[in-house]
Order: C-alpha cells, then sequence, then structure tokens
C-alpha cells in the first residue's frame, strides 16, 4: 500500500521520525480472519513507506500473531485479557504498558480493529493525543456500540454501506457531527486471487478428481452457518449427487465445542466420506481456485472478504441475505441469495448450477467483473490514506 503523500516529503520514513506522528494498527483477535487481514495490509502499507513510524499492536498467541512474524513484520504484544478486564487497575496497568509504544510522540493515528477493545483503550486514548479510527468489519447493532461510542472515534470506518445508518443511530445526532464516518469497502488482490486452471488446482490441494466441491471459508463459529451446509451436503447425497465440502477455519474462543457438534452432525447424517475440515490454511487462492461454490449460509456478517476472494477466483457464491452480502451478491445476477437456515435451497442451487454449466460460467464471469470495478486494492488504499489525510492536519493545529 502506497500511503506516501501523508507526509508529503521525499523522504517519508524520515519526515515520520522528525514529526514524532505514529500510525498504530490494533488488532484485537488472535484467530486470523477479514478484519485482522485488512488491519495486517494497512499496517504493511505504512510500514513500508514509514518505517518504524508505523506500529502494529496484537493480542499474544493464536494464528494472527504466527501469520505477523512469519511476515517478519515488528509487533508489540499486548494481553487482551488484561486490557478487557472489568477491573479498572488490572485494565489501566495494560494500557499504560501500551503507552510506552508510543510514548513521547507528539501526534499520529490510533487505528482500531473492534468496538468492544475500542471501548476498552479509553485511558489509551486520552493519554496518547492520537487521533482515533473505529474501523467495524462486522455486523453489530447501534446498542452495541453505545458503550465504545461514549467517548466517540475521530473518524469510523465501515466495510458496507448498511452499516453507515447503524453508527449514526449509536453516535446520536451530536456525535455525528463530531465524527467523521467513512465507506470503505474491502478490496481483493485480483493478482494473487484470480481465476485458473479449476482442475490443476484441486490436484495442487490435494483433492483428486472431477468431483465439484464446495468451500465454506470462516472460522467455526454457530452464526457461520456450516450446519445449513452440511445439511445441504446430504441432501445432495440422497439425490445421488457427488459434491464434497470443505471446512477450512478453526474454532474461535467462546465456541469451544462447536467443531465437535459439527463432527458429530457428520457422522450423524453420514457424509464423513464428503465433508473435511481443512482447518486454518494458508492456500486460499489455490483453494477459491479449485472450488466450484463458495457457501456462507451467516446470520451475522461485515462484508466478508472470503467471498470477495472466491468470486475474484471464479467460484460461484451461495450466501445469505445477512448484513453486507447483498451489497457484494446480487441473486441471480452475481451469485445466489438463500436463507441461511434452509439447507434445501443451498442443495437445490448447487444442484441448479451444477446442470447449468452455462449459468455457473455467467454467474461467475459477472462476479469477477464486479470485484475488479468496485473492489480494488487501489480504490481502498486511497479510502484509507485520505481519511489519515483528513485526520492528520486536523492533529497538528
Amino acid at each position: 500500500m502506497n500511503f506516501g503523500h501523508i507526509d508529503r516529503s521525499s523522504d517519508p520514513r524520515a519526515s515520520a521520525a522528525r514529526s514524532g506522528l505514529r500510525y498504530v494498527q490494533m488488532l484485537v483477535s488472535p484467530h486470523f480472519g477479514g478484519g485482522e487481514k485488512v488491519a495486517i495490509d494497512i499496517h504493511r502499507g505504512l510500514a513500508g513507506m514509514h518505517g518504524d513510524a508505523a506500529r502494529l499492536l496484537l493480542p499474544g498467541g493464536g494464528e494472527t500473531e504466527r501469520i505477523v512474524r512469519e511476515a517478519g513484520l515488528r509487533y508489540f504484544r499486548y494481553e487482551i485479557g488484561r486490557l478487557t478486564s472489568p477491573g479498572r487497575v488490572r485494565s489501566g496497568l495494560e494500557q499504560l504498558r501500551l503507552l510506552g509504544t508510543v510514548h513521547g510522540l507528539r501526534t499520529g493515528i490510533l487505528h482500531v480493529h473492534a468496538p468492544f477493545i475500542f471501548g476498552a483503550m479509553r485511558l489509551f486514548r486520552t493519554l496518547s493525543r492520537l487521533r482515533t479510527v473505529l474501523h467495524l468489519h462486522l455486523e453489530c447493532g447501534a446498542r452495541d456500540l453505545a458503550w465504545p461510542l461514549r467517548s466517540p472515534p475521530d473518524a469510523v470506518v465501515v466495510c458496507a454501506g448498511f452499516m453507515r445508518t447503524i453508527v449514526e443511530q449509536a453516535l446520536g445526532e451530536a456525535g455525528a457531527s463530531k465524527t467523521e464516518i467513512r465507506i470503505v469497502r474491502n478490496a481483493v488482490d485480483t493478482g494473487t486471487f484470480s481465476i485458473g486452471d479449476r482442475l490443476a488446482a484441486k490436484r495442487a490441494i490435494g483433492f483428486a478428481g472431477e468431483v465439484p466441491l464446495a468451500v465454506i471459508a470462516a472460522n467455526l463459529a454457530r452464526h457461520k452457518g456450516q450446519e445449513t451446509a452440511i445439511r445441504s451436503i446430504r441432501l445432495l447425497k440422497d439425490r445421488d449427487r457427488d459434491v464434497h465440502l470443505w471446512l477450512v477455519g478453526t474454532e474461535r474462543g467462546g465456541d469451544d465445542g462447536y467443531r465437535a457438534r459439527l463432527e458429530a452432525l457428520v457422522e450423524a447424517l453420514g457424509v464423513g466420506d464428503r465433508v473435511r475440515f481443512a482447518g486454518f490454511r494458508n492456500d486460499m487462492p489455490r483453494i477459491w481456485q479449485a472450488a466450484d461454490f463458495a457457501l456462507l449460509p451467516s446470520t451475522s456478517e461485515g462484508l466478508p472478504l472470503t467471498l470477495l476472494e472466491a468470486q475474484a477466483c471464479g467460484a460461484v457464491v451461495i450466501a445469505a441475505p445477512t448484513a453486507g452480502i447483498p451489497e457484494i451478491v446480487a441473486d441471480a445476477r452475481t451469485g445466489f441469495l438463500v436463507d441461511a437456515e434452509d439447507p434445501r435451497g443451498y442443495a437445490a442451487r448447487m444442484e441448479q448450477l451444477l446442470d447449468d454449466r452455462a449459468l455457473a460460467g455467467a454467474l461467475a464471469a459477472q462476479a469477477r467483473s464486479q470485484v475488479e470495478r468496485q473492489h480494488s486494492v487501489e480504490a481502498f488504499r486511497a479510502g484509507i490514506r485520505d481519511l489519515y489525510d483528513h485526520l492528520i492536519p486536523r492533529a497538528g493545529r
């Protein structure tokens, strides 16, 4: 990402160091998901331009830390249990420890990627003198935002258009007049996520033959709809349609035991030969190139990055009309929308696409074209860069 003109200097690294500016991205989950990916991408671009002026804060342990470490990115680790502790002293001490990572700086930007952590960081925000950005990646109600926004940020970034009204309601008239609200839709690198040879991709990921493959790429959680997808595979099996399902993702904290529940369902339905728990994968471009269908019977979302990646690779999306999903999936034009708890609907759409390859090809082509037009990396970078440009001059006054 090229955020260079923020500092307006021929040497952005030196400029940032002289001015005392910092660009701090705060990740909020040890489990790697779309929000974590967006935050890391923003930080990587800033670090490339501003060096040590870009700081990355993340909770210790889990896939997120491993990915950041393997990428060779410098980061500062915090204890999320201490930070979010109901005890003010414990939380305050953790915030003061984190404050040391930006101590003595004139100003800059703190970009937090979840509302609850933003709310918990009130002491840090007050003492750091950083301009604040709250980035919302998931659907939440105005009531859920009431506590975090009681001390509102300078700006709120939402990943989908439907979320703007929710933020305005949570802020109220007075707060909305002081807080910038920007829609910066998730983006896909269409060079990395691209259409390839499906059979070759299937062989590359260890999926033999020409059997149709459906994929859910989401952490194993009740709201993601893995149960609906598994039941749809059983219905297809009853119709002698051989479709396999890969569940790509791991169990998030708070849903301990959910994988066991899914495994029990697979066994009870007799589809163990067709459903694979693929775990966390770092070869998603290849998996989406191999997939015939991308499923997401989810009941809670933002603007799913995983669906944009699937569309960019030519997998046909069948997903629930939840949150921001209809903003990227137009029913019967760039995919299909099916209720989250309707396994028969998912089975029927997959069967329809298997019988009508021309339709599948047309939906995939239109979806890929839409991603290229509306969800480019360049547009995303420009949106974040423009927001930072807007906030930093205010910070200097």
